[in-house]
């Protein structure tokens, strides 16, 4: 009887020991599924984060090139006026023509 007694209190060792083990397992299991999820939600926030920070330059290049057409279109506008005033006082000085705008060059 009292090898019985052994063999089972062995045999719940054992099984305590295995139990152990497996709870042992089943915590490193959920850990690394914790730690995998983490970086794929990383990945994904990484990810949406660069898309987001392209349209965001996209849309501050696009807006950058209309306004620089804007600004030398201005500029263009500027600089016609002054060359045409210009023609017109040489216009002036040349013919000593006061009614000057009237003339055309082409």
């Amino acid at each position: 009887m009292e090898s019985a007694v052994m063999t089972s209190a062995v045999m719940s060792s054992q099984s305590a020991v295995g139990f152990q083990q497996m709870r042992r397992e089943v915590k490193e299991m959920k850990r690394r599924h914790a730690e995998e999820s983490a970086d794929g939600l990383a990945l994904m926030t990484s990810s949406v984060t660069s898309s987001y920070s392209a349209d965001c330059l996209r849309e501050q290049s696009q807006e950058s090139a209309g306004s620089l057409y804007i600004q030398t279109q201005e500029r263009s506008d500027v600089v016609e006026e002054e060359i045409q005033s210009q023609a017109t006082v040489h216009q002036q000085m040349l013919f000593g023509d006061s009614d000057s705008k009237t003339m055309s060059f082409k």
